[in-house]
This record gives C-alpha cells, structure tokens and sequence, in this order.
C-alpha cells in the first residue's frame, strides 16, 4: 500500500483525513447527505449548492473531490480541474489525477492529460501493482482506469500503436475494465486472430472468483469478429442465453453480427430490430441496422429512423450517418457525402462515415477520392481489412490488376475467411488466366454464404463469376448450370441480361444456335442498346443461314456428290458453276434460256442463278476458314459494387476485338462478292 491507496478506486477516495472538529459534525454530514442525495437524483445544481457550504466549512480534501465530481457532471470540466489544481491536489491523490485527466480529455486538452498520465505506467514494476491485483472491494482498479485513459490520449493524437499497447495493458491489469476491450474492438485496432489471442491470454481465473472467470470470458469472446469459428460462437450465444431470464441486448447484437458476416441481411436485420424494441437508442447497433436497411431497400424506415436519430441525437456521428445512408440508396450522392462529412467531422474516428465517404466517390467513378477515403479508414481501423480490400477494388476498376492483387493479398493476412474479398480474389485471377483457382476462389464464397437468403445481388454476382470462370476454362456444361441459377433468381435488370448474354455465347460455341439467338432477343429485350450482343446476334443468324444453304446444297446436288471429300466437292462444284455460266452465255446470244444441265436437280429446287451459286460457295469457304463460330475475347474489369459492405463484382464478357476482325472480314467477303456481281452483270452485256 502506497500513501494509504491500495489500487482500488475507493481507497483512493478515503484515505484523506476529514478536518472538521466535533461541534461541526452533525451539520456537515447532514449537508453532505443533501450532496449525496440531489447527485443520484441528478439536481447536480443542488448538489452543488450543498458541496460548495460542506467545503467552505471543513476545507476537506474529500469534499474538494466530491464538488469536483459535480462539476464534472454538470459538465463543467474547466471549473472542476481549476478547483483541484487550486487545492494542490493532482500529485497527492490519485483520485483527483485522474478526474482531472478525465476533465482534460474532455475539453481535448491530450498534451495536458499526457502529461499528468505520463506516457508509460508508472506503476507497472512498482509494487502499488502487485497490491492492486486484488483490491479489497473487488472492484474496477484505477490503474487499469489510468491505462485506458492514457490509450484513449494517443487514440486521440492518431497514435495508435501506443493506444493499442495501452488498451491492452489495462485488461491485463484487469480484466473487468470493458472500455478498454471496447476501444480496442470497436475501432478494429486488432486482427480476427489478434483478438483470439489477446482474450486467451488474459488472466481470468485469477482476477475473478469461480464461475466467474468463465462466464466474463464468454461474455468477452461473443465481442469478438465473426468471420470465422461460428460453431463456436453459436456455442457461446447459446450457453450465455441460457443464463440470462430474458433476451439481452448484447447477445442479440452478437448473433445479428453473424448474419451480417454471412450477408444474411433479413435474418440480421430482425436480430437488430429486436435490439431496439429493447433499447430503442442502442447507439452501437444502429450502424448495422441502418446497412441492412440499405441492403434490403428499406427506404420508408431508413428515412423516418434518420430523422428520428437527428431529433435525439443531433451531436452523435452514427445519427448524420443515417441520413447520408439515406441519401446513398435514392442516389443523391452529393447530398450522402455531405452528411458522411458531418459525421466524419463530429467523430475523425467513425469509420463508418469514412467508407461511406468512399462508396460515393466510388459510385460515380471517382477513383481517387475513394481510394484517398479508403486510405484513411484503413489508417484508423488497422485490424479492418475493408479499407484496404476497397482499395484493392478501386484499382481492379481502373484495370490495375497486379495492383489489385497486391492490396487483396494483403487483406487475406487480416481476414481470409470473408465473401465479399474471397470474391474479389477470385476476379483478379479471373482477369490474370488464373481459371482454376478463380473457380477454387468462387467455390469458396458460395460456401460461405450457405444458409443466406438466395434471392440477392451477392447470389447472383458469384454464380455469374463462376459460370464466366467455368466458361474460360471450356466446362461449357457447369458454366451453363450456374447461368441458369442466375437466370431463375433474377427476374429482370442487369444479372438476368448477363446471364443470358453468357448462356447465348455457349449455346453459338456449342451450336445450339436456335438456343442462342433466343437468348440474344431476351437480352436486348432488356437492354435494346447493347451493341455486342446485337452484333453477336446478327452473327449467329448468318452462321446460321450459311449452316441452312449447306444443307440445302446436300439435298439438291448430285447424288454422285455426296459422301465425297469437302475439297474435291468444291472442286467439281466450280465445274457445275462454270458450265452454268458458259450455257448461260449462250442462251442469251441465241435468245433463249439457259437449259438445266442434265446432272443438275430439278429447277425449281435449285437458285437458278450463278451469282446466287457463288454467294453461297463464298459462305461454304467461310465455314471452312473460321472454323468455331466465336471465340469469345478477355472480359473486361470487374463492374463497381453497389453498396456498403457487401454486393459483388461482376466479369462481364467482351467480344469487341474479335468483332472488329469479323466486320473487316465481311466487308472483304462483300466486296468481293460486289465484284463478282459485276463480273456476272458484264457477262450479261456482253
């Protein structure tokens, strides 16, 4: 024991000595009592009033602390650090330090506060803490107390590696400090594996009694980021709801989070819902109540929860971020990102402001004022793996793949177990020729999005990813099966045309063509200005009417013609060609008409005309030219996400190369069938 503190906070409290003699006694303990009573019942004013007489009276150290308190309260934090600095008590109690320290840092003097704190513990190898390990009342200790403060210091200095170390230290020093597991959790200073680790390491059975230690540590453990071990965390949930009489707050935040990892947005969605017909202003859970909203196109509620946020809350940032969610999801994004300003400008360490902020630059195509938001919430929020992985995305946009690769690769050492970034993995090895492993990476996703609701953008995006992926590597098949998934849950809008672009490029590759041209027609059904697929469309048809005119000349050819090799039947058809054009000539300098030769078919059955001959012996060289119908070309980047957290690229598939080769191909077919036209034309003068 130091100076008669033991590290507990009320030790630190009473060991001053009062001064009041025996004659005063009884009025200044009914005056203290009138203090105690007006503060619980929060006349702080009275309390005040009262605090001011008793200290006047005793000049007690005590009462110098307790009207300090009410001061504190009444949020006059300037009056109450003057009052203790007046009384020279900051170096002899550590009490008082450290209400001034709370004062300072409420009033942002950090330099101040530090400097009381010190930058390190200054109890650390004192034996004040080997004394406060146990501290006689069981409750919090202060120098745990100390340590968050001074976490909370750096925090605010944008130190914070210090602030981490600070955190950390205080739930080492005891375990029941939860502000300091908060800060650490909620401003996403550490790793999945990180936190595992850190509440392994803390010494519970120890610092707390029997069933204790292990009930606290659950309770610590359901805190901890859900993108992973979920078996374990619905053990957890359903061993603490056992417990409890009723549903807690806390419990249902915690399984909301489990949906929303696994972009289960209804399922979360009533979770949240649940939290706030408890605690209607459970200013922790709206974030993701307001982002299932968004995802589920819940703009009536969204609108009247943001309104009712502002009223309430108008100094909190979570209430201006409601409205700038509201604003993103009609698509004001100048309006969302003046209101995710605000809620930045309130709180510089909201780091829901800061990717909103970034999604609506993002939008519009903004590239480097997203990635400029996303730096800086990937700064903040170093155990976060989203600010960087958004990164990632922006570059994939601008077609930066090894750039993109490079970002996502390093999010996969902070997280590697959530959807959205193990897809967009998969789409940059999409567009590196990496095949096998994007459909290992898309395989993936769709296992981690077991059990959400299947009628959704995040559904379709993968199944379209992978069918494209299946498609690259010649699994026509599989790559089918998956377009048609992505075909059944979309009922119109932009995944359906994908799918049925997709599904009309294998059909023309398989020849299916009469399967492919109908897909064309529904896709520009849907978007009639699509130039690719009405080009794509208006090859088939062709490569279908070639395909017609070959079965055509089967049938009405020369027996004798039939089973021979393709070469020489070109050859002996040239024959018939020059001998229909030789009696044609003739006819017309006898001025009669050309007889069928007696090999020929009958001449209904036939074109009758060499120049009709010779436009289909031209599509015959064609066929045998080109070979498959369409090689489809490299897709380009990935399509922008839509929302906040989760919704997925798309690989849309591209042909414009391999189309322009085609058109400059026809038009030399064209002209030169111009020019036999005309040759024919100038036989007929002649």
């Amino acid at each position: 024991m130091i100076g008669g503190y033991d590290g507990s906070y009320s030790s630190a409290i009473d060991f001053f000595t009062p001064a009041e003699t025996q004659r005063d006694k009884g009025t200044v303990d009914g005056m203290r009592a009138w203090r105690t009573d007006a503060m619980h019942q929060h006349m702080y004013r009275t309390a005040a009033f009262w605090g001011d007489k008793v200290l006047s009276i005793t000049d007690d150290s005590n009462d110098v602390f307790w009207l300090s308190q009410v001061y504190y309260l009444m949020g006059e934090y300037g009056r109450a650090i003057n009052l203790l600095q007046k009384k020279d008590l900051l170096e002899s109690s550590v009490a008082c330090r450290f209400l001034a320290i709370q004062c300072m840092i409420r009033t942002e003097r950090w330099s101040e506060a530090l400097e009381y704190l010190g930058e390190e513990n200054q109890y650390a190898h004192d034996s004040l803490s080997e004394s406060s390990m146990n501290p006689a009342d069981g409750g919090i200790k202060l120098e745990a107390s100390m340590c968050y403060l001074r976490g909370v210091v750096f925090k605010s200095m944008h130190n914070i590696d210090k602030a981490k170390e600070c955190f950390k230290e205080a739930l080492q020093i005891d375990v029941k400090c939860y502000d300091a597991l908060d800060s650490l959790i909620s401003n996403n200073m550490l790793t999945s594996k990180e936190e595992r680790e850190l509440i392994e390491s803390l010494d519970f059975d120890n610092q707390l009694h029997g069933p204790d230690s292990e009930f606290v540590k659950m309770l610590y453990q359901s805190k901890l980021k859900k993108y992973d071990h979920l078996d374990e965390q619905d053990e957890i949930y359903q061993s603490l709801s056992a417990k409890f009489k009723t549903e807690n707050t806390d419990l249902l935040y915690s399984k909301a989070e489990m949906y929303f990892t696994q972009c289960s947005f209804d399922k979360c969605l009533e979770c949240t819902k649940k939290v706030l017909e408890m605690d209607k202003f459970n200013l922790a859970c709206i974030p993701m109540h307001l982002v299932s909203l968004y995802e589920l196109n819940h703009k009536n509620e969204l609108f009247y929860l943001a309104h009712e946020l502002v009223d309430q809350h108008p100094k909190h940032s979570v209430s201006w971020f409601a409205v700038g969610v509201y604003y993103y999801l009609i698509g004001n994004m100048a309006e969302a990102r003046r209101y995710f300003g605000k809620a930045s400008t309130i709180d510089g360490h909201y780091g829901p402001a800061w990717i909103g902020f970034g999604h609506s630059f993002a939008l519009e195509g903004e590239h480097d004022q997203a990635i400029s938001a996303y730096a800086t919430s990937a700064k903040l929020f170093q155990g976060s793996h989203l600010g960087p992985m958004y990164i990632g995305m922006q570059h994939l946009q601008q077609n930066n793949v090894l750039l993109a690769q490079k970002y996502l690769t390093f999010c996969l050492t902070i997280c590697d177990s959530d959807p959205l970034l193990l897809s967009e993995i998969g789409v940059v090895q999409y567009n590196l020729g990496q095949y096998d492993a994007a459909v290992e990476s898309f395989l993936k996703v769709i296992e981690k999005l077991k059990g959400s609701q299947r009628k959704n953008v995040i559904w379709e995006t993968t199944w379209l990813n992978l069918a494209h992926s299946y498609r690259k590597l010649g699994n026509y098949t599989d790559a089918e099966t998956y377009f048609l998934k992505v075909d059944a849950i979309s009922m119109t809008g932009p995944a359906k045309a994908s799918a049925q672009t997709g599904l009309g490029f294998i059909y023309q590759i398989m020849n299916r063509s009469s399967e492919a041209i109908e897909c064309y027609h529904k896709v520009l059904a849907i978007r009639p200005g699509d130039q690719i697929v009405s080009e794509m469309l208006r090859k088939v048809l062709e490569d279908k009417v070639y395909l017609s005119q070959m079965e055509w000349m089967n049938e009405t050819l020369p027996l004798q013609l039939r089973g021979v090799p393709l070469a020489e039947k070109i050859e002996q058809e040239n024959k018939i060609l020059d001998r229909l054009r030789e009696q044609g000539q003739n006819g017309r300098r006898r001025g009669t008409s050309p007889a069928p030769p007696t090999t020929a078919a009958p001449a209904s059955t036939t074109p009758g005309t060499a120049a009709g001959l010779s436009r289909m012996m031209t599509g015959i060289e064609r066929v045998k030219r080109k070979g498959s119908l369409i090689d489809l070309s490299e897709p380009s980047t990935a399509i922008t996400r839509r929302r906040t957290r989760r919704g997925f690229k798309e690989i849309r598939s591209e042909a414009e190369e391999e189309l322009e080769e085609e058109e400059e191909e026809e038009e030399e077919e064209e002209q030169l069938e111009q020019l036999e036209e005309r040759s024919d034309d100038d036989m007929d003068i002649q």
